[in-house]
């Protein structure tokens, strides 16, 4: 679990000054390094998305105003599928629309 503490490193932390939410991007940027440095190590790495801030906050125990971020999974890639995943094909769900270019 990846968080964020926008009170960590007391006010005057550059950046936030003028842009509340520079920590958090920061955080990000760290994850996108993370997840490069693991595919330059044959790992992967895979950011579950499908939760909710307050129930990891009560799950992990997590401290206001500290905010959960990304809940990541590394490890060992066996190998890629042909299709994503998320994609209509794999997942069942009616095929979506394509957009047109215009």
């Amino acid at each position: 679990m990846v968080t964020y503490d926008p009170d960590r490193g007391g006010p005057a932390v550059l950046g936030r000054h003028a842009i509340a939410d520079a920590g958090l991007y920061s955080v990000c940027l760290a994850i996108q390094n993370l997840w490069l440095a693991a595919t330059a190590e044959n790992l992967g790495v895979g950011w579950v998305s499908f939760y909710r801030e307050p129930f990891l906050n009560d799950l992990l125990a997590i401290p206001a105003p500290i905010r959960p971020v990304a809940w990541l999974c590394v490890g060992p890639v066996t190998h890629l599928e042909t299709v994503p995943d998320a994609d209509d094909r794999r997942s069942g769900r009616p095929e979506t629309r394509r957009v047109t270019p215009v």
